[in-house]
């Protein structure tokens, strides 16, 4: 019994008997040879695909069976002679690559499908099989090009997909990375790919594969599957990866799924970070007429900026909805501006663009260096987009006489910002950058000052921000982290809704709390008239109490030495309460416990 390199190979234990009996029970595996994957081993007909071997090898196969009582039977054994494959090994190549829709050359027109065209697939999976059993004889990713070649058996009938996947994981050395475009996030859901027509191996052959958009570009309607999408997204992702590994060269991205799908409607584009595991996910838009973000290089990149700043820098944005001259929590400002200034920088073009609409035939846009908003300020992601952006270009323009790259930027992100005490915002990473490029303070400051934050004596708590938000009562809004001490009295701040809630401005006010030692303390938050404060308790990022209890709040938190932040609000103005939204000052207490 022998076969070669991909053939089916059946391994049949219908002829056991029992004299006294019933067989019940089969139990297949493998002795001796080079490792298979052996399927339906615990059945009368096990199966494998033979390996590739470089001369004549034997694989040993056993099998047990029980009978109805449990006995057990001794071993039988089967040989398999796995042979090289007679039309030797040959090597299948080609080009992989997908049909992208561009945007019209005219601002606001959203999508030009008269110029759809083709662009090269980099560093996505290519699979060849044999195209009778589906066997896997090898797996690639494409080059730079979308070129790839791979040696398999002559004279087979094979096919090639191209799988929606840019992988590179151990055993190969750092860098790494694993991300997949699939219909749902889940880790299980179905993973894309696109396959083109069967051929021969024979000698050697030049296997292409384009992959189609899918679009009329006449009626701009869907006139088959969309199935460039996926490889359209993994592009994005690709130059992305490949602009990070400038300023980080061994940089290991954790596991990240894609969930892109023509039902993904208007609201579905975000990150989801799932507590950190492999489990976390993007969201993409694709419904066709509403929102499709296959082909929007910023809106990807935005996000993919999200995840990375979640797994290699930090985040402490609290989310929820945003626009561009919302007055936010600062720490939704910093996370959402860095977003559009990462997918500015990576893709080295400040110009972002968004198709939505019937026909994909409308857009919104902005450019990410230019000055489009009236509220400037600490609390505004357009001006943190703006100052990220400014301190990397290599264009000069107005107060921006400074082009840092994208290095320093880096070192600053998963570096200072990744464990310090203060909150992810605007102040921690200027005062970082500052510190660390003292050269450039002034043309720093420029920048910074540009979007109406104080710059020369930034730190990394705002001690010395005046920029109030154009409110009544400064208050309200400053100092941006209230002084708190253990057993010095009570602290009043403000909970306001004036910019809405949930997470704007001012709907959580925050408080600095200094420990000497370990102790264990005990918190009061009150409001009059019987509203409901809450507080969390943060330690470099990391919450580590709250009381949310209903009506007002009275817990205790064992402390380190070291430097801690309260976070307190109302919590009708956080989205949480049932009482009307509004003016609350609350009166926050810390005392030994």
């Amino acid at each position: 019994r022998s076969a070669t390199w991909g053939d089916q190979v059946f391994l049949g234990g219908t002829g056991s008997r029992d004299p006294g009996g019933s067989v019940d029970g089969y139990a297949w595996a493998q002795v001796a040879g080079p490792s298979v994957a052996l399927a339906n081993a615990n059945t009368s007909l096990a199966q494998f695909f033979a390996p590739k071997v470089t001369a004549a090898t034997v694989l040993r196969f056993q099998l047990i069976v029980t009978d109805n009582v449990g006995l057990t039977s001794s071993p039988d054994f089967v040989d398999i002679t796995v042979e090289p494959p007679a039309g030797g090994i040959v090597t299948v190549q080609g080009r992989i690559t997908y049909e992208r829709v561009p945007f019209s050359t005219t601002l606001g027109s959203g999508l030009d499908y008269s110029a759809t065209h083709a662009e090269p697939a980099r560093g996505v999976t290519v699979e060849v099989s044999d195209h009778g059993t589906g066997f896997a004889y090898v797996r690639a990713s494409t080059d730079a090009n979308g070129n790839y070649a791979v040696s398999v058996p002559g004279n087979r009938t094979l096919q090639v997909t191209a799988i929606a996947e840019l992988a590179r994981t151990a055993p190969q050395p750092l860098p790494h990375w694993n991300i997949q475009v699939r219909r749902g996030h889940a880790t299980s859901a179905f993973l894309y790919r696109a396959s083109g027509p069967a051929f021969s191996s024979g000698t050697g052959f030049t296997a292409d594969l384009n992959i189609p958009a899918g679009w009329d570009a006449v009626t701009r309607q869907p006139n088959g599957e969309r199935a460039a999408a996926p490889f359209a997204i993994l592009d994005t992702l690709y130059r992305s990866i490949d602009k990070l590994l400038t300023v980080a060269p061994t940089a290991d991205f954790p596991q990240v799924t894609i969930d892109w799908s023509t039902d993904n409607g208007a609201s579905t584009t975000y990150f989801d970070p799932r507590d950190g595991t492999d489990e976390r996910f993007i969201s993409l838009a694709g419904k066709a007429g509403i929102d499709i973000d296959e082909y929007d290089p910023h809106t990807i990149a935005h996000e993919f900026g999200h995840y990375i700043q979640d797994r290699f820098a930090r985040s402490d944005s609290i989310g929820g909805d945003h626009a561009f001259d919302d007055r936010l929590d600062p720490r939704v400002a910093f996370g959402e501006g860095f977003g559009y200034a990462f997918a500015a920088i990576v893709l080295d073009d400040p110009l972002v663009r968004d198709a939505i609409g019937p026909t994909q035939s409308s857009e919104t846009y902005f450019n990410v260096e230019s000055d489009s908003v009236t509220n400037e300020g600490w609390y505004n992601e357009t001006s943190v987009q703006e100052i990220l952006w400014d301190l990397y270009d290599s264009t000069n323009d107005g107060s921006d006489t400074l082009s840092l790259g994208l290095a320093p930027l880096w070192a600053i992100l998963t570096g200072p910002q990744r464990n310090d005490e203060s909150f992810a915002t605007i102040f921690q990473f200027v005062a970082a950058l500052r510190a660390a490029n003292a050269a450039f303070a002034t043309q720093i400051d420029a920048i910074v000052g540009g979007e109406s934050i104080v710059a020369p004596t930034i730190d990394r708590y705002a001690s010395t921000e005046t920029n109030a938000a154009q409110v009544t009562r400064t208050s309200d809004v400053l100092p941006v982290y209230a002084n708190i001490g253990i057993g010095t009295g009570a602290v009043v701040v403000r909970s306001i809704d004036t910019f809405g809630t949930y997470n704007k401005l001012s709907n959580r006010r925050f408080l600095r709390l200094q420990s000497t030692g370990p102790q264990r303390i005990r918190i009061t938050a009150t409001i009059a008239g019987g509203h409901d404060p809450d507080v969390v308790v943060w330690d470099r990022g990391q919450r580590i109490a709250a009381g949310t209890v209903s009506g007002n709040e009275d817990f205790s938190v064992n402390l380190g030495t070291g430097t801690y932040l309260l976070e307190t609000y109302e919590c009708a103005n956080a989205g949480c309460g049932g009482v009307a939204t509004g003016p609350y000052d609350i009166s926050i207490a810390v005392t030994p416990f």
